[in-house]
């Protein structure tokens, strides 16, 4: 519902002139912001991304640290592509669990 305000015309409206009378539009202010490529943190590789999709599966990870850690309410990202994901669990002494989608 649409009420007057101080110019005489409804709120979130706004008066157009056109050729033969008064058009009255509504506008809303939208802003996309669309990822075309992702760079993996570790190697550099370029990953495109077609219609929000990426083309090759990767790990996405962010964190906001805590309090108790030295980097207290800091968010990191970053990126990895597989080949820079196999690499970094190949050095875990314990293996991430892991199960099949079935």
């Amino acid at each position: 519902m649409y009420r007057k305000n101080e110019t005489g015309y409804n709120e979130g409206v706004t008066k157009e002139k056109l050729i033969g009378g008064i058009c009255m539009r509504r506008y809303i202010m939208k802003e996309k912001k669309e990822t075309e490529t992702i760079i993996c943190n570790g190697c550099g590789k370029e990953i495109c991304v077609t219609d929000g999709i990426p083309k090759e599966d990767m790990l996405s990870v962010e964190k906001r640290w805590g309090y108790f850690s030295g980097k207290d309410n800091e968010v990191h990202r970053f990126d990895l592509c597989e080949d820079c994901y196999d690499r970094l669990i190949a050095q875990f002494v314990i293996a991430p669990e892991t199960e099949n989608g079935e």
